[in-house]
Parts: structure tokens; C-alpha cells; sequence
């Protein structure tokens, strides 16, 4: 069983919050669902690289240490909360850091299901590959539209620049089939190599920071 399944053990949460009201309010909401593991952590120091997890925070802690969440967290996706006027500022890093945005008023009602729905798409778990694709931009619901839900796994994977080695153990599945799947992804995407995948996620940020300017 992959380690992104829908989960038989909870989900590991790591809330960043150096308010304790905040943290704690945070930690009431997510403690009535009992798939979810929520913990507060106040610093950006503790390193939960041989897990995935979610990573909870507001947009000023994102902003202020993106680079080294990406160090000490690369198997972590990143759920954001924040007032509406400051998503744009966000979409930067759509959609290859941040893996939902939910706002403040939005929280007690939005954020657990936001948790799990982030959680599902890792695990390619979701019903259909749209499910998959809707935390992330229309170019990229295109690109995966001929995709399975395995191979879409496996591009979110390959995303964070991880080998095949890595991915086989995240889902838990062995580095010749990860390399058959990878094999599919080029093939029905008419792409050769990941250089040149990279650079198509690169000109689709791009392109959703654009739409969003505009």
C-alpha cells in the first residue's frame, strides 16, 4: 500500500504557527476529524523528510521560508491559509509548491476537507483524473488529461525533481515499474526526456501567473 493512500493511519499535519490561540484554534478544527494527525511545530527546523506529510501555514510564513521548506520537507505539500486579496501573490508558486489555499473565513468549514482532498491527489486515489488536477491550473488539467491515476502519481512526483529510486518508495511500488510508467507519461504527452517535462511545468506557471494578472 502506498504511503499516500486514503489513509488507514491518520494524516500528519505539521501546523506552523507561532501564535498559540492560532495554532490552537487550528488544532480544535482539524482534531474532529479522526483521520488527521495535526501537530504545531513553531519553527522551521524540524525535518519530516522521510514522510509526507502536509505542511499548514499562513502565506507570510511561506513566503518568509519557501526556500527551506523545500530542503527540510520535500515529500510535504504545502496548504496555505489567508485573506483572499493576498492569492495572487501566491500564484508564483502555482502549482508546483502550494497545494491549496483556504481562507480565513472558509477555515472551520474548508479545512479538513481541503486536508484530505490534498491527500487523495497525492496518492493518484482520487475518482478521476479531474478530481487530481483541480488544486492546480488549467494547463495542467490538460497535460494530464490522458493520464491514469497512477501516472498522474507519478508526475507529481517527477515535479519535485525526484528520481525513480524515490519515487518507487513513496508508493511503494518497485523502480521498474515506475520506469514503465514514466515510459507511458512521454509517450502520451510526446515528450523524450524530463529536461524537457520541467520546462513545460515552468511555461505553465508562467502561463497561470499571466491568466491571474490579467
Amino acid at each position: 500500500m502506498s504511503c499516500f493512500d486514503e489513509p488507514s493511519a491518520p494524516i500528519t499535519v505539521y501546523i506552523l504557527e507561532n501564535n498559540h490561540l492560532a495554532a490552537q484554534y487550528l488544532l480544535d478544527i482539524l482534531s474532529l476529524d479522526t483521520h488527521i494527525d495535526a501537530r504545531t511545530i513553531s519553527e522551521i527546523s524540524y525535518s519530516a523528510t522521510n514522510a509526507p506529510c502536509i505542511l499548514l501555514m499562513d502565506q507570510v510564513t511561506f513566503l518568509r521560508c519557501v526556500q527551506k521548506l523545500k530542503i527540510l520537507y520535500p515529500f510535504a505539500r504545502v496548504l496555505l491559509i489567508g485573506q483572499r486579496n493576498f492569492k495572487k501573490q501566491m500564484l508564483q508558486h502555482v502549482p508546483h509548491e502550494i497545494a491549496g489555499f483556504v481562507e480565513y473565513p472558509e477555515i472551520s468549514g474548508n479545512l479538513a476537507p481541503m486536508i484530505r482532498k490534498i491527500w487523495r491527489a497525492c496518492s493518484g486515489g482520487a475518482t478521476d483524473a479531474a478530481d487530481v488536477i483541480s488544486l492546480s491550473s488549467p494547463a495542467y488539467s490538460e497535460f494530464c488529461q490522458k493520464l491514469t491515476k497512477r501516472e498522474i502519481a507519478v508526475v507529481e512526483l517527477m515535479k519535485r525533481r525526484l528520481s525513480n529510486k524515490e519515487i518507487a518508495s513513496i508508493l511503494d511500488i518497485s523502480e521498474a515499474t515506475v520506469k514503465f510508467h514514466v515510459t507511458n507519461i512521454f509517450s502520451k504527452t510526446n515528450i523524450s526526456r524530463r529536461r524537457e517535462l520541467f520546462s513545460i511545468f515552468q511555461e505553465m506557471g508562467q502561463a497561470e501567473n499571466d491568466r491571474w494578472a490579467s
